[in-house]
């Protein structure tokens, strides 16, 4: 146990009461080695997921080709974490029942549980200081080549309280945790009903007998054929400024993210603030009842589309966004339009129309958008359709919202409780103020 409190923690008023451990006292290496001969399933290490499982079909296809690799072995509870990647978060505790393999570039760590418990210590060392640690001491000549390898993360000092305290913090957080994977699963599975009944409503529509075949398949006999460019008047473009990636104060104006647009929804937070003296240079504010469109992104992600609910004059887009201009919206219904660009039929043909001279990113020009072909409904029918589709999008919109306010109440229990700023009654079901 060290005797010293640590210098590399940005708090200093955390109990003086909790001894201060090195990682090497909490941790202890894992080095069981196994090949990949099928014996054991095949993991793997991801920073949103943590560990699980290799799908059969990559297993598979790999098994051949690394039966002579040594793996390292992984079993429940361990910490695999990965050191060129662990200043992004790729550090996990292993939920996994069965024993496993995993790739030997990372780090297997087998818990000491007579000092720590493993949830606590895995919400610990994915906390927000512990990634200001790893950014700080990762080592490398290049930026994206930097890591924090074993022997550096094994001297790390930690506050550790007791484990009745560990336990009792690990349970809140833990409760916190399942509500937002609860939320996640539920949004996955409207999601799942929506992207049905969409793909249903904007190819066959409603209450329909009659049907013909057209250039992009069989569709309600009395809907049209059409170009975009026959009912969009105009794709503005906004330009590339100079910015600082921040979130925009009172009186700063913002540009947006390629990422503030996802698959029909609009996310405003998602944007960097534009330096003073370019804000004269930013053009196209987001407008309500507009459809902003990704021209340029990955191959997934490139053509994603959002529908804009209000106007937002402090944010402008970049010049990687359209924003859409409808001729005759009395013809249109800009929301069944937008509905239409994100659905997944029409979606992929716009990622197949993209071109690009790298595969990792992929380009729209406005021609080859305009001349894309869809179908058309009456406008009646188009507000039917959207009716029903809009439910369903605003239970998505409101779970979402639930989940990130449980996410933010994670981060604050987090930052309280792992500093002990707030401690917990280990008798009795309560927080108390420290």
């Amino acid at each position: 146990m060290s005797s010293k409190k640590p210098l590399v923690f940005d708090y200093a008023d955390y109990p003086s009461e909790w001894p201060i451990y090195k990682v090497s006292e909490l941790l202890f290496e894992r080095n069981e080695k196994a090949l990949n001969d099928g014996k054991y399933p095949l993991y793997s290490l991801t920073i949103e997921h943590g560990v699980i499982q290799k799908p059969e079909r990559y297993v598979r296809e790999f098994l051949v080709k690394s039966q002579d690799k040594a793996y390292k072995k992984v079993y429940k509870d361990d910490i695999v974490f990965n050191p060129m990647n662990l200043r992004w978060g790729a550090i996990a505790k292993s939920n996994l029942d069965n024993v496993g393999i995993v790739s030997p570039v990372y780090n297997i760590l087998r818990v000491n549980n007579k000092i720590i418990n493993p949830s606590y210590l895995i919400e610990f060392l994915k906390s927000d200081q512990m990634m200001r640690l790893y950014q700080r001491f990762a080592q490398g000549t290049l930026v994206e080549r930097t890591s924090v390898d074993l022997d550096m993360f094994i001297n790390f000092d930690i506050p550790v309280p007791s484990l009745s305290e560990q336990i009792k913090i690990a349970t809140i957080l833990s409760s916190v945790n399942n509500n937002i994977t609860k939320t996640e699963a539920v949004i996955e599975q409207i999601e799942e009903v929506k992207n049905g009944l969409m793909q249903q409503l904007l190819t066959k529509g409603i209450g329909h007998i009659k049907f013909k075949k057209t250039e992009i398949g069989e569709i309600p006999a009395s809907w049209d054929i059409v170009s975009l460019g026959d009912i969009i008047s105009q794709l503005k473009a906004g330009v590339s400024v100079n910015c600082i990636d921040k979130p925009r104060a009172q009186n700063e104006f913002g540009v947006l993210k390629t990422s503030s647009v996802t698959m029909g929804v609009f996310k405003p937070e998602e944007h960097k603030t534009i330096l003073r003296e370019e804000v004269s240079r930013a053009l196209c504010s987001p407008k309500k009842n507009h459809i902003i469109i990704c021209r340029k992104n990955t191959p997934e992600l490139v053509g994603t589309s959002a529908f804009v609910y209000k106007d937002y004059p402090d944010l402008f887009l970049p010049d990687l966004l359209w924003q859409i201009e409808i001729k005759d919206e009395e013809k249109v219904f800009p929301l069944w339009l937008s509905l239409l660009l994100s659905s997944s039929s029409v979606k992929s043909r716009i990622s197949q129309m993209a071109t690009g001279s790298t595969i990792s990113m992929r380009n729209i020009s406005k021609s080859s958008f305009l001349s894309l072909k869809i179908v058309l409904p009456s406008y009646e029918e188009q507000l039917k359709i959207t009716k029903y589709l809009i439910s369903l999008t605003r239970r998505i919109t409101n779970e979402s919202e639930y989940a990130r306010c449980l996410a933010s109440i994670k981060t604050a229990l987090v930052q309280s409780l792992l500093t002990g700023k707030v401690r917990v009654n280990v008798d009795e079901a309560e927080v108390t103020q420290a």
